[in-house]
């Protein structure tokens, strides 16, 4: 496959075009992002294990997700995705996860 911009979603889809995201294309937006996206659909747990991998050091995290197939870059932003949660959700985060309540739940 290959990747084409559009001027907007409507565009996009008269064309026949399958949206990946909306808006300019960014880090994980290469081919090898969007073959691992779609390899796993819900990152959640994977985040999480990458996440307490990054507990050991930057590099550890960056590591596991591309051991899920993204490239360095990529990873590199989800990294930085797990610290921003870890800054604002911690608490509610983990007492989510004791509780066992569904991840992704409004």
């Amino acid at each position: 496959y290959h990747l084409k911009s559009y001027v907007n979603m409507t565009q996009a889809v008269k064309a026949g075009a399958y949206v990946t995201h909306g808006g300019k294309c960014g880090v994980c937006s290469t081919t090898q992002d969007l073959a691992a996206y779609l390899r796993i659909p819900d990152l959640t747990s994977e985040g999480i294990a990458c996440g307490k991998a990054a507990l050991l050091g930057f590099h550890h995290g960056v590591q596991c997700y591309m051991d899920l197939g993204f490239t360095k870059e990529c990873s590199h932003m989800w990294i930085y995705n797990n610290y921003n949660t870890w800054k604002h959700c911690a608490w509610t985060c983990a007492s989510q996860a004791v509780q066992h309540i569904p991840f992704n739940t409004p």
